[in-house]
């Protein structure tokens, strides 16, 4: 099977979103918060019935969660992330096989002398599935050098500013100040609705909004009007904007395993570690993500042979419209076992996201995996995703 040459077509994807990035006064450059967090969680919920006749040739379902905690402030910062799945399957003796599993990660960094860049960071990895004893459990303890912002607000702040300069609400662009300022109001909404409760601090909200609009001096009336409040609302509460995430960091460290799935299953040997990520978005309507580690094993005999994994995974989103969003994910796995054994495997995950109403989306992915010496598994799904944050 060949795979389609899609880098032209994500070429004019880019091209595209630059071009609407083309006389903004204001980019991601520009954005700079002391405080920078994100949180979402996410249900999938998958079913397939298939009947012939008399007979059932498929009752299957599967549910997933994905949970995404993300927290940044000097000189701390963490992020937790969490996925669960339980599905069943129809076998072909007529009984149901039930599976299950939870995998968690989460990060802790601390800046060093108040610096922006350096720090030491301590993470640990959990994985349970069915038929394990118990959960196993790694760490890793490293330093590193790199800062991850989340610029979301931006994002909202220019895609509100997009549509007033469409309905001729304002003249023209507005001023790089303002444009920063109307994202930090956006970015505070906690704030607000813990001084003025829910919902009565919307109207707060939205009016130190205007008022910064007003201060452009770009306004063509006195005010937004019923169509700009409207229209603000709408992006701020009716509207899903993927999360932008700003940065990079290189992680160097020592990875242990502290707890192996079974009580007789011998301990991973320490390995260690050289992680990078990356992430940007090219214009406002795209977000790049780009992570690449490896790790070799150290020896504890002479002349024992040393394993070593390494994974890179890239991810390109695009916003087709308000409604739909494109993205394609890649990723690559190579690990070389104790016994010389050497494996690989490919993924490519082309998807478009559909936005329907009340955070219910429909999500169509098709996803094709090539391992080492075996011919391309293709899988496509149609999955509704709800966003419970």
């Amino acid at each position: 099977m060949k795979l389609p040459r899609t880098w032209p077509f994500l070429f004019l994807f880019v091209a595209w979103g630059a071009l609407e990035a083309w006389g903004q006064n204001v980019s991601f450059r520009d954005y700079v918060v002391p405080t920078s967090e994100a949180e979402s969680l996410f249900v999938n919920l998958a079913l397939d019935y298939d009947r012939l006749a008399e007979t059932t040739r498929a009752s299957d379902g599967s549910l997933d969660l994905a949970y995404r905690r993300f927290y940044d402030s000097l000189p701390f910062a963490y992020s937790v992330y969490v996925v669960g799945s339980w599905s069943r399957l129809l076998t072909a003796q007529g009984n149901y096989a039930l599976s299950y599993r939870l995998n968690s990660e989460a990060r802790v960094k601390k800046y060093l002398w108040n610096h922006r860049r350096f720090f030491l960071s301590l993470s640990a990895l959990e994985r349970y599935q069915r038929g394990d004893d118990r959960p196993g459990v790694s760490t890793t303890l490293g330093v590193g050098y790199g800062r991850f912002l989340t610029a979301t607000s931006l994002r909202k702040a220019v895609r509100v500013e997009t549509f007033l300069l469409k309905e001729g609400i304002i003249s023209q662009r507005l001023p790089k100040e303002n444009i920063l300022n109307i994202a930090h109001i956006i970015r505070r909404e906690r704030e607000y609705r813990e001084q003025y409760g829910s919902p009565a601090y919307r109207s707060y909200w939205y009016e130190d909004i205007e008022e910064e609009i007003r201060k452009s001096g770009v306004l063509t009336g006195e005010g937004l009007g019923a169509a700009g409040v409207l229209r603000i609302e709408e992006v701020l509460f009716r509207e899903n904007i993927g999360e932008r995430f700003v940065g990079y960091d290189l992680t160097l460290g020592l990875q242990q395993e502290l707890l192996a799935a079974s009580p007789g299953q011998p301990r991973t040997p320490s390995a260690v570690e050289l992680a990078f990520r990356y992430a940007r978005p090219i214009a406002w309507t795209t977000q790049v993500e780009l992570e690449a580690s490896g790790s070799a094993g150290i020896r504890r005999r002479p002349g024992e042979r040393r394993t070593a994994q390494s994974r890179l995974s890239s991810g390109f989103l695009y916003e087709l419209t308000n409604r739909i969003d494109f993205r394609v994910d890649y990723e690559f796995l190579w690990s070389r076992e104790a016994t010389g054994e050497v494996r690989t495997s490919h993924t490519l995950l082309p998807s478009f996201l559909f936005y329907l109403e009340n955070e219910v989306r429909l999500l169509a992915s098709l996803r094709l995996i090539k391992p080492r010496g075996e011919a391309w598994v293709q899988e496509f799904s149609l999955t509704l995703n709800y966003k419970a944050l």
